[in-house]
C-alpha cells in the first residue's frame, strides 16, 4: 500500500510542514444541531520558512485577513486538496520567534467563519456602502387608530349636529320667506317694486349665510376628519429574503433558501420620536415616518448576524455554506440527507453504550412574539403572539414519579402588526354624520365623499402612535397588510409548520433520539471533508443519524466520534397545545 503524503500551503506557497504534522487532532463541532462543522485544531506551530511566511503576510496585509491555508493529498500519482481554509491571525496567534509561530486554522466559508463575519457587520454599514438602497425597501402603509375615543364621538357629534341643523332650519327660514315675501310684495305699502327689492335682498343675504355655512361645514368637517381619523401614512419596511440576500451578496456568496414565508414576510423597523420637520404652529403635527426599510440601531436584526438568527428562530432552520450558496433551510428538509456524503459502516449503532437525549426533552415550549407599550394594538390584538405546548405522559402510574420538567421559550423580538378588519365605534358615528353632509353638499354640486375614505382603512396596519419601540414583522399583500396577515404569523402557525419537528410526540416521535458518545469509528480523510459538510447520514435500515462531535487525528484511520440516531424510546407520551 502506497503511503500518504500531505503538503502545506500558505498562501499558495509550498512551505515546512507544522511541526505537529504527525500529531495533529481535529475536532468538528455542530452545537445547536447545525449540519456543517465548527472546526477546533490545536495550534499549529510553524518554524523557518512558514513562519517568516506568517510574519510577512502580516505587514504587507495585516492581521485582520485570513491568510490561505491548504492541506494538500497525495498517494501515487493521485492527488487531491484535503483541507482548503486559512490561519485566523486574530484568534490566539503568537510570535513565538522571529523563525517559529503559533496559528489556528479555519474552514474557508464554513459555518463558523459565516457567523464571525456576521457578528462584526451592520446592516446600517452596509447601508452606508451601496448594499442597501431605496429599491430593496417595501411600502407598508399604515394609519393611527386610538382604542377609546368616546369623547371625540360625543364632541364631534355635538359640533356638526348643531351646524348642520343650523342650515337645515336656514333653508326653512328661506322657504318661509319666499311663502311671506310673495304676498307682501303683492300688497305691500312701499308698493310691488319696493316689496319685491326687499324681498330679493333677505333671500339673498340668506342664501349667502346658508353657503358660508356650508362652507364652514365643509371646513369643519375636513379638520374633525382629519383630526380624530389621520391620513394614510407610510413607513418603510424589508422583505425577509431581500434582507438576507443582501447581506449574503456582500460576504461574496449566492443566498438560496426554499422558504416561501421570506419572500412575504416583511420586517419594519421601531420609529422613535423625531421633531425634525415639526413646527409649533402646526395643528397637526407632521407624521413620524420611517424612510429607511433596514432595522434600527435598537432592533433585533440590526446586526447582520440577528437578522439570520431571526429567520432561524421563526422557521426553525439552519445555515451551511454549500458550493458558493448559503443555504437556509428548515430542520425538517429532506434536502439535508439528500447532500449527505457519508457512508455509515453498518455496525455504526451495534454497541453496549447507548444513552437517550432526555435532556433535549421540555415539559413546556413556548413561542412568543413581543408586545410594545408605546403600542397598544400589540396587547390588544393579541390573538398569535404567543402558544405553548406542553409534554407529558399518557398515562400516569403513581403522578409523584412523574419526570416530565424543563421550559424552553423561542422568542422572536419583535412584534406583530395589527390588521384593521372593521370599523371602530368612532368611525361608525363619522359615517352617519357624513351622510347629512354629504347630503347637503350635493346640493350644492360637490362629490365628496368623507365616509369612504374611512372605509378604505380596513385591511391596513394600525397603531396607536406612529412613534413606536420594536420592530414589527408583517405579512404583506402590496402596501397592505395581508388578509391572513395574523394566522400567517401566528406563533401557533409556525409551531404546527416548523417547530413541531423536534417535539417527542408528533411527527412519530421524531424528537427523540439514540445518543452514542466518544464512540470508535474508521474514519480516514476523506469521510472528515464529508461529516465536515453534512453532519448527516442514513444506516442501512433507513434510520437517520447525526454527528454533533468528531475527534480525529489527521494521520489515524479512526476518530473518536460523538452522534445519535432518531428513534422513539417512550411512546407513552402526548402534546397538548395552547394558544392564548
Amino acid at each position: 500500500m502506497e503511503v500518504t503524503k500531505y503538503k502545506y500551503y500558505l498562501d499558495g506557497k509550498l512551505v515546512t510542514p507544522p511541526v505537529e504534522s504527525f500529531d495533529i487532532n481535529i475536532s468538528a463541532r455542530f452545537p445547536d444541531d447545525e449540519v456543517q462543522a465548527e472546526i477546533d485544531a490545536s495550534e499549529f506551530t510553524f518554524v523557518n520558512d512558514s513562519a517568516q511566511q506568517i510574519y510577512d503576510y502580516i505587514r504587507t496585509k495585516g492581521a485582520f485577513q485570513g491568510m490561505p491555508f491548504k492541506i494538500a493529498l497525495s498517494q501515487g500519482s493521485d492527488s487531491f486538496t484535503a483541507f482548503d481554509g486559512y490561519l485566523d491571525l486574530t484568534d490566539g496567534f503568537t510570535g513565538l520567534s522571529p523563525v517559529k509561530a503559533q496559528a489556528k486554522m479555519k474552514q474557508r466559508s464554513g459555518t463558523d467563519s459565516i457567523i464571525e463575519r456576521l457578528e462584526g457587520l451592520t446592516v446600517a454599514l452596509l447601508e452606508s456602502k451601496g448594499v442597501f438602497t431605496d429599491a430593496d425597501y417595501q411600502d407598508v402603509d399604515f394609519i393611527i387608530t386610538k382604542k377609546k375615543n368616546f369623547i371625540e364621538i360625543a364632541m364631534t357629534s355635538i359640533v356638526i349636529y348643531l351646524m348642520v341643523k343650523e342650515v337645515a332650519e336656514s333653508i326653512q327660514r328661506i322657504a318661509d320667506r319666499i311663502a311671506t315675501g310673495t304676498s307682501t310684495a303683492a300688497t305691500g305699502v312701499l308698493g310691488p317694486v319696493a316689496a319685491a327689492i326687499y324681498f330679493g335682498l333677505t333671500i339673498l343675504i340668506e342664501a349667502a349665510y346658508i353657503v358660508a355655512m356650508v362652507v364652514n361645514i365643509i371646513n369643519l368637517a375636513a379638520d374633525i376628519f382629519t383630526t380624530l381619523i389621520p391620513p394614510v401614512s407610510t413607513n418603510k419596511a424589508i422583505k425577509l429574503d431581500v434582507l438576507l440576500t443582501k447581506i449574503t451578496q456582500y460576504l461574496g456568496l449566492e443566498f438560496e433558501s426554499p422558504i416561501e414565508e421570506l419572500s412575504k414576510f416583511a420586517l419594519m423597523p421601531s420609529q422613535p420620536y423625531d421633531e425634525t420637520g415639526q413646527s409649533f404652529f402646526q395643528v397637526l403635527p407632521k407624521p413620524n415616518t420611517t424612510d429607511k426599510g433596514i432595522p434600527s440601531a435598537n432592533d433585533f436584526g440590526y446586526q447582520c448576524s440577528e437578522a439570520f438568527e431571526l429567520c432561524k428562530r421563526l422557521f426553525n432552520a439552519r445555515t451551511a455554506v454549500i458550493d458558493g450558496k448559503l443555504h437556509l433551510r428548515w430542520k425538517g428538509d429532506s434536502f439535508w440527507i439528500k447532500q449527505a456524503d457519508y457512508q455509515a459502516p453498518g455496525t455504526l449503532t451495534e454497541k453496549e453504550q447507548v444513552q437517550y437525549n432526555t435532556e433535549e426533552f421540555t415539559a413546556s415550549t413556548l413561542l412568543s412574539f413581543r408586545t410594545d407599550v408605546s403600542d397598544e394594538w400589540t396587547v390588544e390584538d393579541f390573538t398569535g403572539t404567543n402558544y405553548a405546548v406542553n409534554q407529558t405522559p399518557n398515562t400516569v402510574f403513581d403522578p409523584e414519579l412523574v419526570l416530565s420538567k424543563g421550559f424552553k421559550e423561542v422568542n422572536f423580538n419583535v412584534a406583530l402588526g395589527s390588521r384593521k378588519t372593521g370599523l371602530n365605534g368612532l368611525e361608525k358615528t363619522l359615517i352617519k354624520l357624513a351622510k347629512p353632509i354629504e347630503s347637503i353638499l350635493k346640493v350644492f354640486g360637490s362629490s365628496k365623499k368623507f365616509s369612504d375614505k374611512i372605509k378604505q382603512r380596513v385591511g391596513l396596519l394600525q397603531m396607536t402612535t406612529d412613534t413606536y419601540n420594536v420592530a414589527k414583522l408583517l405579512s404583506m399583500n402590496g402596501n397592505r397588510l395581508s388578509a391572513s396577515s395574523r394566522e400567517d404569523l401566528s406563533a401557533e402557525t409556525l409551531y404546527n409548520k416548523y417547530h413541531s419537528w423536534d417535539s417527542f410526540v408528533l411527527n412519530n416521535f421524531n424528537g427523540q433520539k439514540s445518543v452514542y458518545t466518544g464512540i470508535r469509528i474508521p474514519f480516514n480523510f476523506e469521510d472528515f471533508l464529508k461529516v465536515v459538510k453534512n453532519s448527516y447520514f442514513t444506516l442501512s435500515d433507513g434510520r437517520i443519524g447525526k454527528f454533533t462531535n468528531i475527534e480525529w487525528n489527521i494521520n489515524g484511520d479512526f476518530a473518536q466520534a460523538d452522534y445519535w440516531v432518531r428513534e422513539p424510546y417512550d411512546t407513552n407520551l402526548i402534546e397538548t397545545g395552547f394558544a392564548p
